[in-house]
């Protein structure tokens, strides 16, 4: 766990804030290129992922809030720390979407077309920022309870590095530590949290194989936003099964699913409709 990769006197770079941007560097430059590809303008993907950027953190961040406002209504300063993580994908892509929606239909471009060329620059940049989870400590996994199963598992320390003089104080304790701690499942000596699904690498690996197979898939494409539903459909899978192994996030209602499930099944059925109405409207067109 690398929650600081470095710092410059009391200045700090985070490894979250560090995967994210790397993400979006990758990913703003493979939709430029792909964007010629596909008949379009490149210098539009430039606009549009400015306005993206903009619209999804603040989406990512509210939605974050929302569900931690037990703690953010004591600490309301620490709404705006978001370099030190606490972002929830699906509000960014909620956000996201709206303004893409906006954006290109004000700019009268094919929405399904920008959408396709986006999908993958997504995927990838989605690898990214689960890697700086995993470094940052946060969106841990369940206590591996099968012995079977330990070979698997992380432990995130209990102090994640010691401060050099001049810096803030900070909670230093990593995310899953602290959380075993409260619980009561582990003592104030114990130097590591209980052995914990790695989900943060999950994510990535799906992540990295939705990214993969939705560049396969669009040389076999056949109508305009066909890639887009197949990289929701997948992420909405991917996401559904790996929440059930988190820890860190409340459930909600008797059947214990948390918002993030309930967001995937949403998009799930939304691609799912949309992608039958699509294809059958291809059909039409073809005959």
């Amino acid at each position: 766990m690398y929650y600081r990769l470095f710092h410059f006197g009391v200045i700090s770079v985070y490894s979250y804030g560090m995967m994210v941007v790397i993400g979006l560097i990758l990913g703003i430059t493979l939709a430029y290129r792909r964007a010629q590809q596909f008949g379009e303008n490149p210098k539009n993907i430039l606009d549009l992922s400015l306005c993206l950027m903009v619209s999804a953190l603040i989406g990512a961040r509210i939605v974050y809030v929302l569900l931690h406002w037990q703690y953010f209504k004591n600490h309301l300063i620490h709404i705006f720390l978001i370099n030190q993580g606490g972002l929830v994908f699906y509000g960014a892509s909620i956000a996201g979407i709206i303004t893409a929606l906006f954006f290109l239909k004000i700019k009268q471009l094919n929405i399904g077309n920008y959408f396709d060329i986006c999908a993958p620059s997504v995927a990838l940049g989605q690898a990214f920022g689960r890697i700086g989870c995993f470094l940052n400590g946060c969106c841990f996994g369940k206590i591996i309870s099968c012995p079977q199963m330990q070979w698997i598992g992380v432990r995130f320390p209990a102090v994640i590095e010691k401060m050099p003089s001049g810096f803030p104080s900070e909670i230093i304790g990593s995310p899953a530590y602290l959380h075993h701690l409260n619980k009561g499942l582990i003592e104030h000596s114990a130097l590591h949290s209980l052995a914990v699904y790695p989900t943060q690498l999950f994510s990535v690996f799906f992540n990295l194989f939705i990214f993969f197979s939705i560049v396969f898939l669009l040389k076999k494409r056949i109508f305009h936003g066909q890639i887009w539903l197949f990289y929701v459909f997948l992420y909405g899978i991917s996401r559904f099964f790996i929440e059930f192994l988190r820890d860190d996030t409340p459930r909600y209602s008797a059947i214990c699913f948390t918002f993030s499930q309930y967001i995937s099944l949403g998009f799930i059925a939304c691609a799912i409709i949309i992608y039958i109405y699509l294809y059958n409207r291809y059909r039409r067109f073809a005959q």
